[in-house]
């Protein structure tokens, strides 16, 4: 018997990537999820963006930025960023 991953724990390992400035790994997390049929929250993608931009990887922002369908001030505010 193996541990599942879920929504929460998936965003809690792509929110300390994002503050470890770790885009790479919180790229793959968000691939993963859809791999695994876990949908991403706003919070995911806010979260993956950040890192992106943070690691000035703004095409990947931007691209996960066209991804969600209904972006908030936030998502803006941490692609620009």
């Amino acid at each position: 018997m193996g541990l599942q991953a879920d929504l929460i724990t998936c965003n809690t390992l792509v929110s300390s990537t994002e503050r470890a400035t770790q885009w790479p790994v919180s790229l793959w997390l968000w691939h993963w999820m859809a791999v695994d049929m876990i949908c991403p929250t706003r919070n995911t993608y806010n979260a993956v963006a950040s890192a992106c931009a943070k690691g000035f990887r703004w095409e990947k922002a931007l691209y996960l930025l066209g991804q969600l369908k209904e972006p908030d001030v936030i998502t803006y505010n941490v692609t620009v960023s």
